[in-house]
């Protein structure tokens, strides 16, 4: 076993308090939203909105309410129409209408609400340039739901999109028989049937993802504004539920790096506050007490100078660089780990800014995906033989047998913090109360894995061998990865 440096355990001890702190304070708030996930919804979604500009070049512009189903909704949600033009009192009259010219095709984004009571919402935007005379304003399509539910309502967003272009009665006929229509089991369809003038009647077909973390998720657009060693300082973060900020200069790319950044935290959950893109109502949550992911746009950056940041990890996703950290950021993830993971990274990242890009999209986004994936698989493949009956009653998880059980003291050391965040807490809960379903491909994973060690036993046996955790993640990368990349050749150019 290897020996562990005294600075490594005056972090190590840092991290164990932090992680405690943290769920001293939000461990009730959160148990709150799970109980909220687990119920099913009516309908489709909570609040569909169209959302313009009112005002003039002079006195500057304001997001207006244009039309909302229900047709009646509290005074207090109307604030959700600022995070769909959350720049816009940035905006100067001399280059309003060349920033508007940027929806000319149209601008997707999503952005997270997390209360204070542990409620989460979620709302998907689609901005663009309507038709008509110029000069034109921009609008917004907005869909706000409790279920993130990604592909789906993206999906609905641009058939919203597609009916404004031939009216706004199209496009609010079309949400409001969606709002009619009941949320899908996850792997089921819901039909949405409509009449649009001069096209007849249409129907459009949503499926719910069955899990939902993997719902056309753009992993590999991280590589495309991170290097390797920056998205894992930032993702090293993440699992030590810090606060994190990302600044980026289009809301696209807030969004889809941080929706991809928290997906990669799969089997686990983000479960603190986390905001995609914050507005100038909402930039105090950057002094809130307790951990968050918000995204702000650079034009916004300067703000932040008014706060106190002196435990935020700021990363400037624009130009690839950490802006702010705490300083031990490049050492949370164990060495062994982080030098596995960065050869199956750098290895995706050359494709990633290929003249292919485009269409071997899919392939990057699944091999980043598993690359992470195999990384709790190596450390936490042994939590369910922790998880035994005490007294013949009470089904409880055996936290410190469970660290001891790795050989590596680094990552001995890593698991013992990491087992004590919220995420894994509740990862461990929802297992105990058997609520969990969402980790049904992390689970097939390590039994693949456990697969391949029995394996690499039989073929060991007598040479008194075994495969370092670096080798076999870049092994089990090399493997699976080129058998994604041959599924998907034929969509190469």
């Amino acid at each position: 076993m290897e020996d562990v440096a005294e600075e490594e355990l005056q972090e190590q001890e840092q991290r164990l308090n932090y992680v405690n702190r943290v769920r001293e304070k939000t461990s009730e708030a959160i148990a709150k939203y799970e109980k909220v996930k687990l119920k099913s919804a009516a309908r489709l979604f909570q609040y569909g909105m169209v959302i313009g500009l009112d005002g003039n070049e002079a006195s500057g512009f304001r997001p207006k309410l244009l039309y909302c189903i229900p047709n009646e909704i509290p005074e207090s949600e109307t604030f959700v129409c600022n995070f769909c033009f959350p720049e816009v009192n940035l905006w100067t009259p001399e280059h309003f209408y060349e920033e508007s010219r940027r929806f000319l095709d149209g601008e997707l984004f999503s952005f997270v609400l997390t209360s204070e009571t542990g409620d989460r919402r979620y709302g998907w935007c689609k901005r663009y340039l309507p038709s008509g005379p110029e000069p034109r304003l921009p609008e917004a399509l907005c869909i706000v739901s409790s279920i993130g539910e990604r592909g789906m309502y993206e999906q609905l967003l641009r058939a919203l999109q597609e009916f404004r272009l031939h009216s706004m009665e199209c496009c609010t006929d079309l949400m409001e028989v969606a709002y009619a229509r009941p949320m899908p089991a996850p792997n089921k369809e819901v039909y949405i049937r409509t009449e649009v003038p001069k096209l007849g009647r249409q129907t459009i077909i949503l499926k719910r993802e069955l899990n939902s973390t993997f719902s056309v998720v753009p992993y590999s657009q991280l590589l495309d504004h991170l290097s390797v060693a920056v998205l894992l300082q930032a993702f090293g973060a993440m699992l030590l539920e810090r606060k994190i900020i990302f600044c980026a200069s289009r809301l696209s790319t807030l969004s889809s790096c941080i929706s991809a950044m928290v997906a990669l935290l799969y089997p686990f959950e983000w479960q603190h506050t986390y905001v995609t893109v914050l507005t100038m109502s909402l930039i105090d949550i950057v002094e809130a007490p307790t951990p968050y992911i918000v995204g702000i746009l650079t034009s916004m950056k300067s703000f932040l100078d008014d706060y106190d940041l002196s435990e935020v990890l700021l990363v400037d996703l624009d130009n690839g660089l950490i802006l702010k950290g705490m300083g031990d950021e490049s050492r949370i993830i164990p060495e062994k780990i982080q030098r596995a993971l960065t050869a199956a990274l750098k290895c995706d990242s050359g494709a990633s800014t290929s003249a292919k890009r485009r269409n071997n999209r899919v392939v990057s986004d699944e091999t980043v995906s598993e690359a992470f994936i195999q990384l709790f698989v190596e450390t936490c493949a042994r939590y369910k033989e922790f998880i035994v009956e005490q007294d013949g009653e009470e089904t409880i998880f055996k936290r410190e047998p469970f660290v001891k059980a790795v050989d590596s003291q680094s990552i001995q050391l890593f698991l013992d913090w990491f087992s004590q965040t919220q995420m894994f807490d509740v990862f461990i809960s929802g297992k105990l109360s058997q609520n969990v379903v969402s980790s049904a491909k992390f689970d097939q994973r390590i039994t693949e894995y456990q697969d391949e060690m029995k394996s690499t036993r039989k073929v060991s046996l007598g040479r008194n061998k075994k495969r370092s955790l670096g080798k076999k993640i870049s092994r089990f990368f090399r493997e699976s990865g080129d058998k994604v990349k041959r599924k998907f050749k034929r969509f190469s150019i």
